[in-house]
């Protein structure tokens, strides 16, 4: 199984909506490790996993949705060399 690392950018109403808890679960389902955080400007949500490509590539099919209460206006993927820094998967502040 091929490893990787994505970074992904999330915009629209995911901010105080669950995404981030949102985002951890699902992490967690496709056993990825990183983190996610809010960004400053109350409508972006970072996230940055490591684990195999493919399950990073369903794990963001879930993330361009995400729960009922968010709504995705805009997301983004980048493609990373991993760098094996994580042990498990985090909300960060």
């Amino acid at each position: 199984m091929e490893q990787a690392r994505a970074e992904i950018l999330v915009k629209g109403i995911v901010q105080g909506v669950g995404f981030r808890y949102f985002v951890q679960n699902k992490a967690r389902d496709f056993g990825l490790k990183g983190y996610t955080r809010n960004l400053p400007s109350e409508e972006e949500v970072f996230t940055c996993v490591e684990g195999p490509k493919d399950s990073i590539e369903k794990f963001y099919i879930y993330l361009q949705k995400g729960p009922v209460s968010s709504r995705v206006t805009y997301h983004t993927i980048d493609w990373k060399k991993p760098t094996r820094e994580f042990v498990s998967f985090e909300i960060r502040r």
